[in-house]
């Protein structure tokens, strides 16, 4: 079987390019041929080279997406083609004349509570909704969302979580017990430590985060928070700037990007989401699959992955004195209960969230293609 993988970006950093490259690398595992359309560059122009798949040029931002995507067609002549994102898709579908038959489309989440910005938008997703073998998405509440909006066939959709490599257990027990947070960040080991990990886009509520540090702080409640962001300099700037209007400076440690940050969430005492929506965010499962209790917003597909008082807290989003009194909740669990919240959290991650599960259930969407009726709306 040849899949061709379509891509909005050619990073591997955000959540949809992430599952793009997990994919790509599980399918050629499993001796299915791969090409990659995406942005020239990048480093999945790289995760190509390496895993010996065909690369196709494709700026979906451009005013030649359709072109190349049909040229790519031509030339690697797929059994599937699998088009991430909406922009992806959209060109898919009408550069395809077969994608009735062979595209499927993966929604990695639905910005608010309306999905896409515009009338015009969701005019032409509805356009081309019959254009689609096969529709996927990352939680329960994307394939609710989107069927409201009618932008999907709710009979020719699944549900297919996003998943995590599984590290061992005893690796994680030894990032825990060298501090790896607290040497990286420069805290004191026996300080209690916050994690967040994020984008810097508005969404992702860093600013609600850092008002609910300080107010945490303001209690006279000893704590370290750590940032690991990806975004721009500006941004970033801004946010260092409230830092210090907050008083909070000296207990906020930011952080370098790096492709893996297991040892970052093994080591702090939880993670803390505090996004305005989500789809199924990574950071997420990979707090969780550390075995690290979560504090997150409660939208869209965050309540599908965290149980709250089992793996996890969950609160109301744009509220950051609700945040500040659950961190201070998380920061009062005892060794014991921080252990078992983080060991039911690991066991979550193995039973649905597992990185085989997801390839698993992807292959199997493209071997039903064509053949797909209302059992295939299960998770």
């Amino acid at each position: 079987m040849r899949i061709l993988l379509i891509a909005a970006a050619n990073s591997i950093t955000g959540g949809g390019e992430r599952h793009v490259a997990d994919l790509a690398t599980g399918l050629t595992q499993r001796g299915l041929e791969v090409a990659i359309a995406a942005p020239a560059g990048g480093a999945m122009a790289v995760l190509a080279g390496e895993l010996g798949a065909a690369y196709f040029d494709v700026d979906v931002y451009g005013g030649k997406a359709r072109a190349e995507i049909r040229a790519a067609l031509h030339v690697f002549k797929p059994d599937i083609v699998h088009a991430h994102g909406s922009r992806a898709a959209l060109f898919a579908r009408q550069a395809d004349l077969r994608a009735a038959e062979r595209c499927v489309v993966t929604l990695h989440g639905l910005q608010g509570a309306h999905g896409f910005g515009s009338f015009a938008k969701l005019a032409l997703e509805r356009r081309v909704k019959d254009k689609t073998a096969a529709f996927i998405t990352v939680c329960k509440s994307d394939r609710d969302k989107a069927a409201q909006l009618g932008i999907l066939d709710p009979n020719k959709t699944t549900v297919i979580y996003n998943g995590v490599p599984l590290p061992p257990l005893e690796q994680l027990t030894r990032w825990r017990d060298e501090q790896v947070l607290a040497c990286e960040a420069g805290f004191d080991a026996d300080a209690p430590m916050l994690l967040h990990v994020g984008r810097l886009d508005p969404e992702k509520n860093q600013r609600g985060l850092l008002h609910a540090f300080a107010w945490l702080l303001a209690r006279e409640r000893d704590a370290r928070l750590a940032l690991v962001c990806v975004g721009d300099t500006a941004k970033r700037a801004k946010l260092e700037q409230l830092a210090a209007k907050l008083n909070v400076t000296h207990a906020v440690a930011w952080l370098t990007p790096r492709a893996n940050l297991t040892p970052l969430y093994a080591s702090c005492d939880a993670f803390v989401l505090p996004s305005h929506w989500e789809g199924l965010p990574y950071t997420i499962l990979e707090a969780m699959v550390a075995a690290t209790p979560v504090v997150a917003s409660n939208v869209d597909g965050i309540p599908e992955a965290v149980v709250p008082e089992v793996t996890g807290f969950l609160e109301k989003p744009n509220d950051s004195e609700a945040l500040a009194e659950t961190l201070e909740d998380a920061l009062n669990l005892t060794g014991a209960q921080r252990r078992e919240m983080g060991e039911n959290a690991r066991a979550g991650i193995e039973q649905r969230f597992s990185l085989e599960r997801m390839i698993d259930n992807t292959v199997a969407i493209y071997e039903g293609v064509g053949i797909l009726d209302e059992s295939s709306t299960s998770c």
